[in-house]
């Protein structure tokens, strides 16, 4: 739950990985769950998921508010009524 994209390095491989990897193995950026966050940043839609399921939380270092809106739906709108009037391939790929 809660994923988050962290580094791994070698100091937090297990034994067995270490045992697997090869010579030219590098740090590589991977998306992880880690049980011990701090301030971790996310959507409410998200934060109401995790308390949902069972996730509990320490102290809530800070909260964000932001309005949302449909900013694109005139565009979105505009560009299907012009694929739907279109009478040529090339005009519906225009669109």
């Amino acid at each position: 739950m809660a994923p988050e994209h962290l580094t791994i390095s070698k100091d937090m491989l297990s034994d067995s990985a270490l045992s697997m990897i090869g010579k030219n193995w590098k740090p590589t950026q991977k998306l992880v769950l880690n049980l011990h966050k701090t301030k971790y940043v996310c959507h409410y839609r998200n934060l109401q998921f995790y308390i949902r399921y069972g996730l509990v939380f320490k102290k809530i270092h800070r909260v964000i508010t932001f309005k949302q809106e449909c900013w694109l739906e005139p565009w979105i709108k505009y560009c299907t009524e012009q694929r739907q009037a279109a009478l040529t391939e090339f005009e519906f790929d225009l669109a």
